[in-house]
């Protein structure tokens, strides 16, 4: 079952109460610097992607943009959709049906609610806990732009450029 993808389900679902693959849904972003590093967030001791999941009747890029910046304090851009995977969360007890979005940071709004931080898209592939999080990494890495880097994207907004999010 793990990192299996699946068609996008009814938007906005929180819980599905139905016999299907999965209960839970859910939306992450994969922010990368114009450098080729990926924004983390670190929980409990392990790294994911920024998100979380879906309040009734978000969609996904909805919830994305809300989930960034309670754990990050951004407001984002999000961008094309990289796909869909199914992993177990809570031991086993529960399946998620993550999304995973590129995005963007636009402008800073607020210190997050998690410790927040850049690493190499490939060391970052490698620590992540979640396997979906590793797969949207590497995809995300393969469309990576170079042509405006994260800091000229902050020197736009008039903000500093930054290499720790706390």
């Amino acid at each position: 079952m793990r990192g299996r993808s699946l068609p996008s389900p009814q938007q906005g679902a929180n819980l599905i109460r139905t016999a299907s693959a999965y209960d839970r849904i859910g939306a992450y972003g994969v922010i990368a610097s114009g450098a080729g590093r990926v924004l983390l967030i670190e929980t409990n001791g392990r790294l994911y992607l920024p998100g979380g999941r879906l309040e009734a009747g978000e969609t996904t890029q909805e919830a994305l943009e809300r989930e960034l910046e309670e754990e990050c304090g951004w407001k984002c851009r999000v961008l094309p959709a990289l796909g869909q995977r199914l992993q177990p969360v809570f031991e086993g007890r529960s399946t998620l049906l993550a999304h995973y979005h590129r995005a963007d940071l636009i402008q800073r709004t607020r210190d997050g609610d998690h410790r927040s931080f850049w690493l190499d898209a490939e060391e970052a592939a490698h620590k992540v806990h979640r396997d979906g999080d590793r797969w949207a990494i590497l995809q995300g890495k393969a469309r990576f732009t170079p042509a405006l880097t994260f800091g000229q994207r902050l020197a736009t907004a008039q903000k500093p450029a930054v290499t720790h999010l706390a």
